[in-house]
């Protein structure tokens, strides 16, 4: 396809100062909203650097800016998923460093990005968010551990489930269509594999699966897992190490076997991320990075 239209957002920043866009979605009007985080703005503006704060970039559908908005503390925040909220608003989650441990950090805007609260999560970085089926929030992180916190409407926990015990990093979340939640993401015990574990509305693991071509290094910190119409779901994966090096993958997961490969596809090109949606006719679209 051919650019429609090309913007840039938060101009030229001085010295020690910066700003970064890490996630973005189209919204209900066809406008877009973008989430990152900036020293520029906010608590931490300033030439001495200090930390990050959530930097959030609403649009219409050309590009131009309709509202900004800055949440964050004297420490750093920083936001990696955004999704727009059945009100109109937004809900963002990233992670927090202003306690002693590295933090999930839940941020909630209402349609004008007027700030309506925030929550933290002890001890994980929040990467992925959806808002679920009764209209609070899941959301999968990692750390120690991977963790996956269900919480009502207004971000109060629910539920909060651990996974493993050594380095986990969360790519994706999704509820399924039996209430259920399926998470992706990669772990480095030893070699760095990618991980998928489905479970229960209640977040208990009806299976879990790694992923790991020839003991090699294959890794999904940026990722997409969805739901095919025939129940069982399609993962896409961005490829590190000597097997396939900087390579993106579509990797097809039978629910009904454990999540056992039905099909799995390798694309020769060198994405930082790769994101995977389902067109109106259950086609598969991939989308990544280009080069000139």
């Amino acid at each position: 396809g051919q650019y429609m239209f090309y913007r840039s957002y938060g101009g030229n920043a001085p010295v020690n100062e910066s700003h970064e866009c890490r996630t973005g979605i189209q919204t209900a009007d066809s406008g877009y909203v973008l989430a990152g985080h900036t020293n520029r703005w906010g608590p931490n503006a300033g030439p001495f650097f200090s930390g990050y704060n959530v930097w959030v970039v609403k649009t219409n559908n050309q590009g131009d800016t309709l509202w900004t908005t800055v949440v964050g503390t004297n420490s750093t925040e920083q936001a990696h998923d955004i999704k727009q909220t059945p009100d109109g608003g937004y809900a963002i989650v990233g992670w927090t460093d202003s306690t002693a441990t590295r933090d999930v950090y839940l941020v909630r805007l209402d349609t004008s990005g007027t700030l309506m609260w925030t929550k933290t999560y002890d001890g994980y970085r929040g990467k992925a968010l959806k808002v679920t089926s009764d209209g609070g929030f899941i959301i999968a992180g990692g750390g120690s551990s991977f963790v996956l916190i269900k919480t009502d409407a207004n971000g109060d926990t629910t539920w909060t489930k651990t996974y493993g015990s050594w380095s986990y990093d969360a790519a994706d979340v999704i509820q399924v269509s039996d209430g259920g939640y399926v998470i992706l993401g990669s772990t480095s015990f030893g070699s760095i594999d990618i991980i998928v574990i489905r479970t229960d509305g209640n977040g208990n693991i009806l299976w879990a699966n790694s992923y790991d071509k020839n003991s090699d290094d294959d890794r999904t910190t940026n990722g997409d897992i969805v739901q095919t119409p025939d129940g069982n779901f399609v993962i896409g994966c961005h490829l590190d190490g000597s097997f396939a090096s900087g390579q993106a993958a579509l990797v097809k997961l039978d629910d009904s076997n454990q999540g056992a490969v039905l099909w799995a596809k390798r694309y020769y090109y060198a994405p930082l991320w790769v994101n995977v949606g389902l067109a109106g006719n259950g086609n598969l679209i991939m989308a990544m990075p280009g080069g000139d």
